[in-house]
């Protein structure tokens, strides 16, 4: 959802050169108010409209990006025969999988960015079968 406003400067001059800024950086979840003192009617539309984009690209260029990733909580409790199949699965992802527990079963937990929440129900399931119990939790930003 994306959303801009030139809060009473010339139409296409404030709002529309602060979002394509920030389009431009790939930023995501970022908001930003520019405050203008000086200018108006002697830059001109084109002039203001490049001092709204200078303004955001400045900000952007100075702010520290923080990368943020939705992630849903795993729990998993399989098979000890299984320990190498499903520490392969996480491995092959680049994801850890922790240990939690042992005893009839191995219990683990995992953290995995929700844009790999079906392949790793899909390899489980494909190479472990149903010897492994997952269960995801709510989505968390991390």
């Amino acid at each position: 959802m994306e959303r801009q406003s030139d809060a009473g400067e010339p139409s296409g001059t404030a709002g529309r050169p602060i979002l394509d800024s920030l389009r431009r950086a790939g930023l995501e979840n970022a908001i930003c108010i520019v405050s203008r003192y000086f200018g108006g009617t002697k830059l001109g539309a084109g002039g203001l409209a490049r001092a709204y984009a200078d303004a955001t690209a400045e900000a952007i260029a100075a702010a520290a990006v923080v990368i943020r990733t939705i992630v849903l909580p795993l729990v998993i409790d399989f098979d000890h025969e299984q320990t190498g199949v499903v520490y392969g699965v996480f491995n092959g992802l680049g994801l850890d999988l922790n240990a939690t527990g042992y005893d009839s079963l191995a219990h683990g937990t995992a953290h995995v960015p929700r844009s790999q929440v079906e392949t790793v129900r899909a390899r489980l399931c494909e190479r472990a079968g149903n010897n492994v119990s997952v269960q995801f939790g709510e989505p968390e930003i991390r």
